[in-house]
């Protein structure tokens, strides 16, 4: 859990501080979400903002923005990798040190509030422009706006 500018985990009945190799805090936290390969990842906003994986109790990696944009939440992929719901609005997957971004087509400014992954590895998307979908490579909003005088 994010507190303050610490991440911990509970172990063992105790909360237990996640540190970066120079003990500096990791900054406020976001999002959270744990991969199939028992890594977890954390969206730490700050100047700038950054992706951080943790395995076994330690930072491992960090990824600073604008290498990988910043999120709003994250979540596990059932295959492999993480997928980030972007503060642009965009979806990304990350997985093997890459990085693949599915940007919606709405025309609009939007932020991608809230991401679920789906077991057949498709990814619904609530943002501040729709729902969106990511299906098999494509990406599509299921929202639709009516207009006033429709019935």
């Amino acid at each position: 859990m994010g507190i303050d500018n610490d991440l911990y985990v509970y172990d063992k009945g105790e909360f237990r501080r996640i540190k970066r190799p120079e003990s500096a805090p990791i900054g406020p936290i976001i999002a959270i979400a744990e991969d199939q390969d028992n890594n977890v990842w954390a969206e730490a906003i700050g100047n700038p903002a950054k992706l951080v994986r943790i395995q076994d109790r330690e930072v491992r990696e960090e990824i600073p923005a604008p290498r990988v944009p910043t999120a709003t939440s994250l979540a596990a992929d059932p295959k492999d990798g993480i997928w980030l719901g972007l503060a642009n609005g965009a979806l990304a997957r990350y997985r093997h040190g890459q990085l693949e971004t599915f940007p919606i087509r709405s025309g609009m400014a939007a932020v991608m509030r809230q991401i679920l992954v789906r077991a057949d590895g498709s990814v619904l998307g609530a943002s501040s422009a729709g729902l969106v979908e990511w299906r098999d490579g494509t990406l599509r909003t299921l929202t639709s706006v009516v207009g006033e005088n429709a019935h």
